[in-house]
């Protein structure tokens, strides 16, 4: 499981190093260096399919390869399909964000899956799960009630505080470690209107 975890890791942060698929939109300069004024080294045709990534020094011009020719195109006569590694480019800060939650929700499923043993992370294993205990009590609720006219049309709505009957069902869940082979369990609680 780690090794999968530590694969989509290097996946995700070198996404941005592979070159992208590009279509060319309209008949475009293949130019020397990234400006207007540079020298042409030839000219692609609306339609032509080459490999290349955005100019890190300059956005707004793509770093491309053509028949073995390498040089620079605009963006706006460049049509990128969506790929990870142009949208990581695009947006770095939120593809570093989308990456801490990413790794803060694997943490705490690591961590709310550990054996109480081994220490394992990713441990666990349910064998069984037992009623325990089921508790009643009540609760007060927001309705929403809607008024209809003698047609059946919605015509306004109702809010109203209702106490309603709530069962809290209290169960013992049985675990057992997938390294160590621990046996354990835990309480779980859940609660449901009726």
């Amino acid at each position: 499981m780690r090794k999968i975890w530590v694969f989509l890791l290097f996946i995700v942060m070198n996404s941005h190093l592979s070159a992208e698929k590009l279509k060319i939109s309209q008949d475009a300069n293949l130019r020397s260096e990234p400006n207007k004024n540079s020298k042409s080294i030839k000219v692609l045709l609306g339609g032509t399919i080459c490999e290349g990534e955005l100019f890190q020094d300059n956005n707004d011009w793509y770093k491309v390869i053509v028949d073995g020719d390498v040089g620079f195109v605009h963006k706006s006569l460049i049509n990128t399909p969506f790929s990870l590694g142009s949208f990581t480019k695009k947006h770095p800060l939120l593809m570093r964000i989308a990456f801490i939650i990413f790794l803060i929700i694997i943490i705490k499923m690591g961590r709310n899956s550990k054996c109480p043993r081994c220490n394992k992370w990713f441990a666990e294993i349910k064998l069984s799960k037992n009623l325990i205990d089921s508790e009643g009590h009540y609760s007060t609720i927001d309705r929403t009630d809607i008024k209809r006219n003698s047609q059946g049309e919605k015509i306004g709505t109702i809010e109203r505080k209702e106490q309603v009957h709530m069962t809290t069902d209290i169960y013992r869940q049985n675990c057992k470690c997938r390294f160590c082979g621990y046996k354990y369990s835990y309480k779980t609680r859940e609660t449901y209107e009726g």
